[in-house]
């Protein structure tokens, strides 16, 4: 019988590790419906940029500007998760392929915070709470900083930094929608139920990753689906 050793270092990252033993035919049928899958998904998060860019370029209000950003940044983040950007954009960078997900996701969050303050006016219905938002986009642009630190400590680091920090946010987010959603403000609805499409989304990827759900399309692709679904209501 032939053995195989293998050593994984998940640097702080939390991932689910399987073996599959497929034939060529299996394996190409598997990998034609995994890229048509991410196909679609990067479609949905281009047409969206294309959407919101034309928006911006016609009535040029701030929070269109932090929504585009964030697409693009969540965008880049997704091909980094997926292993294309290595595979299309950065394929000599081993330094920019091992930090590619705490920069890409501290630059994403950071833009998708700024234009929740922007486009639900935090500052004005909830100001103290904006203060709170605006410390917190404080700690990523810091966490951003050092997700470019080439130390095993600091990648360590920046990975549990913008985790904790979106964990948070996904608990503060959501009652200051339903609180500025009672004041008055109606498209807030629209915020309220993307994010909680999200944060769901997030929670099935988590809960895959610790062996909590068996692995599924569903679970495996819910990140993708979560964050395409929020990208179209927001």
């Amino acid at each position: 019988d032939n053995s195989f050793i293998l050593k994984l270092n998940n640097g702080g990252e939390h991932f689910q590790f399987t073996i599959k033993i497929w034939r060529e035919r299996q394996l190409n049928q598997n990998d034609y419906k995994e890229q048509f899958s991410y196909g679609i998904y990067f479609g949905i998060i281009i047409f969206v940029f294309l959407l919101n860019l034309f928006i911006f370029v016609i009535i040029n209000v701030r929070s269109s500007f932090y929504y585009i950003s964030y697409l693009v940044f969540l965008g880049f983040l997704q091909l980094s998760l997926s292993g294309h950007g290595t595979e299309l954009f950065w394929t000599e960078s081993i330094y920019f392929a091992n930090h590619a997900n705490p920069i890409f996701a501290s630059i994403s969050v950071w833009f998708l915070l700024k234009f929740s303050q922007s486009f639900m006016q935090i500052s004005e219905f909830l100001p103290k709470w904006n203060k709170w938002f605006n410390w917190t986009s404080y700690a990523l642009l810091l966490n951003f900083l050092i997700a470019f630190i080439p130390n095993p400590l600091m990648y360590k680091i920046s990975i549990f930094g913008v985790n904790g920090i979106t964990l948070a946010l996904n608990f503060l987010i959501v009652p200051v929608a339903i609180i500025i959603i009672r004041k008055g403000f109606k498209p807030a609805r629209f915020f309220l139920v993307g994010f909680i499409i999200l944060i769901l989304s997030v929670f099935i990827f988590i809960f895959k990753n610790f062996g909590l759900i068996p692995p599924s399309f569903i679970t495996e692709y819910s990140l993708q689906i979560g964050s395409g679904f929020e990208v179209i209501l927001l």
